[in-house]
C-alpha cells in the first residue's frame, strides 16, 4: 500500500554506484530527467528506460525497485486510461502516446530510485552544503528524506493494527475508503508531532546552530571516476539534445502502433459489433 515510499529508502551496499560521489549521481539524475522530459515519442523514452535498468542491477536494488513500482500500478492505469480515451482530437495515436507517458513515468521513478536508494542522507546533506546550499536548508531536506521511509513503516504498522481490529481499507466506495483512512491519519499525525518534538529537544541539547561553519567527520572527495562519469554523461546529454533539436529524430524513433491496434478503434469495433448483434 505504501510501497512507492520505499523508493526513498537508502540501501547500504558495497557496489560501484554506492561508492560514487553524491554530486555525481545528482548530476546524472538531473540530466537524465531533463532528457526524459524532452521526448513524447515512445521509442526514445523506452530506450532511456531500458538504459537505466542495468544500473539497478549494478547497484543491486532491482528487488526494491520492483517493490516501489507496485505502488504506481494504479497511477499507471489512470495515465493510460486518460491518455487513450480522453486524448485531444488532433492526436491520431492515443495508445502510443499513453504508452510513452507510462514509460516516461517509469524512467523518472527509476532514475530517482537509483539516487535515493544509493545515497546516504548524511552524504546528500554534505553534498548540498559543498554545492553552496546553507546548512539549515540542507539539514531540512536530508531530515525529510531520512524520515519518509520511517513514517512509511510506521504507517504500515498502524494499518496492520487497524486491520486486526476489523477496519477495511480496500473495501467500499471511494468516499467510504477515504473515511476508512481517518484511523490511519490521526495516529500517524500525532506520532509525527511527537517525533518532531523529540527531534527539536535533541537539537537544542546539542546546541544545533551554535557553530557558523559546519564540519563533517568524513569529507566527500570527488574521485577520477566521478569526473569521468560526469564527462561521459555530459557528452551523451549534448549529443541527444543535438539530435533532438538540430538534426531531428530518425524515422524509426517516430514509430507508432498501427491504426488497427489503437484501443479506440478496437473499442469502437467491439461496440459496433454488440450494437449490431442486439439489433438482430
Amino acid at each position: 500500500m505504501l510501497s512507492p515510499l520505499s523508493a526513498f529508502e537508502f540501501k547500504r551496499k558495497d557496489t560501484f554506484i554506492h561508492h560514487l560521489d553524491p554530486r555525481t549521481l545528482m548530476y546524472f539524475v538531473i540530466l537524465t530527467s531533463i532528457l526524459i522530459l524532452q521526448f513524447q515519442q515512445l521509442i526514445p523514452v523506452v530506450i532511456i528506460f531500458v538504459a537505466l535498468v542495468p544500473l539497478l542491477f549494478v547497484a543491486r536494488i532491482i528487488r526494491e525497485w520492483l517493490v516501489s513500482l507496485k505502488g504506481f500500478i494504479f497511477l499507471i492505469l489512470i495515465i493510460f486510461f486518460i491518455n487513450v480515451f480522453f486524448s485531444p482530437v488532433n492526436n491520431p495515436h492515443p495508445t502510443t502516446f499513453a504508452l510513452s507517458m507510462i514509460f516516461r513515468l517509469l524512467a523518472l521513478v527509476t532514475s530517482f530510485a537509483l539516487f535515493f536508494q544509493t545515497v546516504h542522507p548524511d552524504d546528500l546533506g554534505q553534498a548540498l552544503v559543498k554545492l553552496g546550499m546553507p546548512y539549515e536548508f540542507s539539514w531540512a531536506i536530508t531530515t525529510a528524506y531520512r524520515y519518509v521511509p520511517t513514517l512509511a513503516k510506521e504507517a504500515q504498522q498502524i494499518i496492520d493494527a487497524q486491520m486486526s481490529r476489523g477496519i477495511e481499507f480496500q473495501k467500499g466506495n471511494f468516499l467510504k475508503r477515504i473515511r476508512n483512512y481517518i484511523p490511519l491519519i490521526v495516529p500517524l499525525f500525532i506520532s509525527a508531532i511527537k517525533r518532531a518534538w523529540k527531534l527539536a529537544e535533541a537539537m537544542d541539547s546539542k546546541a544545533w546552530g551554535a557553530a557558523k561553519k559546519r564540519t563533517f567527520l568524513y569529507e566527500l572527495q570527488m574521485s577520477p571516476v566521478d569526473y569521468i562519469i560526469i564527462v561521459i554523461v555530459t557528452i551523451i546529454f549534448i549529443f541527444v539534445i543535438y539530435v533532438r533539436y538540430i538534426i531531428g529524430l530518425p524515422a524509426w524513433a517516430e514509430w507508432t502502433l498501427p491504426p488497427y491496434l489503437e484501443l479506440k478503434v478496437i473499442g469502437k469495433m467491439i461496440l459496433d459489433y454488440i450494437v449490431n448483434f442486439l439489433q438482430l
